[in-house]
């Protein structure tokens, strides 16, 4: 296969400013926590709100979104705690620039609560999305009622949360979380699903980070009233938890003929560095589709009154090298995975996986890994990139046919790193590797595409507005200067390489930016 170029640079830069504008929506309010006023204040940019807590008892029909100023919200500021976001149609609470801080000055811990709805809703009404914004020793809480309730959490921090830094209750009804590159560092417990009553709670990481924490994740699931069985589960994708106590927990139980289930799904993560990886009791299942669990000092502990009740199910997976693995009962369905001697199924090996540097923390794979290429053969992710922004199914050991890797990590022989921050006015420095007297071209788009490219991976940008930014032979050392126009601020661009030797064409792990001031 041979990829097609866009046209050069030129005037790109320009063409983007255009592109890249945004469209206005039906309602913009402003809240200002230095220079708000909540009494003679109105919303709009010139008189902003103050207070959180004031502007959500104002809002009008949806959508709305809110734009937060940098400033802390928080006690003395004027907030009161907990702070009740309304469920209205098409809510977004954005965090405008650096420093947006919702924070509890007093240490006791505090939460922005999301509450579900007792009457029904349109099916199609959307609820609440948070963005840009760093919580202090505050939690998001969200709470489904009769006819249930969604959010979404976007870029966020999480910083020294006492309780859960982002919880989900299904009670009678369904509560649904979704957190997007957000970031969780030493919180008591970085997201919490609990369901009771019939109801079902979920969360889904994507693209985190949840550090030294307590508790890394943990779902709950609780059978109750007569029989009613519940659901509670998270779902990490392209996330990692590292140094915690306990990585990963879930709990489960039957109760007078209901059967409530406590669910751990990891899709492309890694558990590391943690005392205890994954702990279950009960009705509880860790499932492990190509992710890795290792370098924790017990990988699955599995506890209760029949700790045979939890499972662990693995595919295109690594469980290796923590203090102690896993008792070979709990390993309920194994596929194309590499599990320590004991635990057997199609596919699986017991060999050393030859993870870059484990004693510090490096757990993907060193070039000659007897795990490249070696998950499941008939693997067909979802989607076509991993944690690294690596295309996810590349032809690693050369024998024409592209297959998954096994864990977290698809090792690729290309790789695209950027040096410098993407600011206006400054030069961002890209560095393109790959195979001897491989030419290559440096690309840029507006948009990410996931197209599939053979045994080369796959095309991970928008060919339609990408443009090329450089070109030449490996390695590359390529100083884009980014022109000094206010216009481009908040311009997101996705970058990718492609490299040919004549022999071997690779796809290049993809990089994304966000142009700031």
């Amino acid at each position: 296969m041979h990829l097609t170029l866009p046209s050069p640079l030129s005037a790109a830069f320009g063409l983007l400013a255009v592109l890249g504008a945004s469209t206005a929506r039906a309602d913009t309010l402003f809240v200002d926590p230095v220079g708000g006023d909540d009494g003679s204040g109105n919303g709009s940019q010139a008189l902003p709100w103050k207070t959180l807590t004031h502007a959500m008892g104002q809002l009008p029909a949806g959508p709305n979104s809110v734009f937060l100023l940098p400033g802390e919200f928080s006690e003395a500021s004027g907030e009161v705690f907990p702070i009740t976001v309304p469920v209205v149609d098409d809510l977004e609470l954005i965090g405008q620039g650096v420093g947006v801080t919702v924070v509890r000055s007093n240490g006791a811990g505090g939460a922005l609560a999301v509450n579900g709805f007792g009457t029904p809703v349109p099916t199609d009404a959307h609820s609440v999305d948070l963005r840009g914004i760093t919580f202090d020793r505050v939690g998001v809480s969200v709470t489904g009622s009769i006819w249930g309730v969604e959010a979404t959490v976007e870029d966020a921090e999480f910083l020294d949360t006492p309780g859960n830094a982002i919880s989900a209750s299904g009670g009678f009804g369904f509560a649904l979380v979704t957190a997007d590159r957000c970031r969780f560092e030493r919180c008591l417990t970085g997201a919490s699903a609990f369901a009771a009553g019939g109801g079902s709670a979920t969360i889904y990481l994507r693209d985190c980070l949840v550090l030294d924490g307590s508790v890394g994740v943990n779902a709950d699931g609780l059978a109750t009233l007569g029989g009613g069985g519940a659901g509670a589960g998270i779902v990490l994708l392209r996330s990692r938890i590292q140094g915690c106590t306990v990585g990963a927990q879930a709990f489960g139980n039957l109760e007078a003929g209901g059967v409530g289930v406590g669910d751990i799904s990891l899709r492309d993560s890694i558990l590391s560095g943690n005392q205890i990886a994954f702990y279950g009791s009960d009705i509880a299942n860790l499932q492990l589709d190509r992710s890795t669990v290792a370098g924790n000092l017990t990988a699955v502990q599995a506890v209760g009154s029949n700790p045979a009740d939890v499972w662990v199910l693995s595919r295109s997976s690594i469980l290796w090298g923590n203090g102690f693995d896993v008792d070979p009962i709990n390993v309920v369905s194994i596929q194309y995975s590499n599990f320590p001697a004991g635990v057997f199924g199609v596919g699986v090996t017991h060999v050393d996986p030859l993870f870059v540097d484990a004693a510090n923390g490096d757990f993907h794979l060193q070039v000659g890994s007897p795990l490249i290429d070696a998950g499941n053969p008939s693997e067909a992710p979802a989607d076509l990139f991993e944690g690294d922004l690596d295309p996810r199914l590349i032809d690693g050991d050369g024998d024409g046919t592209a297959r998954v890797d096994m864990g977290f990590d698809e090792w690729n022989p290309g790789h695209l790193d950027l040096a410098g921050t993407a600011q206006i006015a400054t030069v961002a420095t890209f560095t393109t590797s790959a195979p001897a007297a491989s030419a290559y071209a440096l690309l840029a788009s507006l948009g990410t595409a996931q197209v599939p490219f053979g045994p080369s991976g796959a095309v991970l940008i928008d060919l339609g507005s990408s443009f090329v930014l450089s070109a030449g032979t490996v390695t590359g050392v390529d100083a884009i200067a980014i022109p000094n126009d206010p216009v481009l601020i908040g311009l997101e661009l996705f970058a990718q390489a492609y490299t040919n030797n004549g022999f071997d064409e690779t796809l290049t792990n993809r990089v994304d930016l966000t142009l700031a001031p």
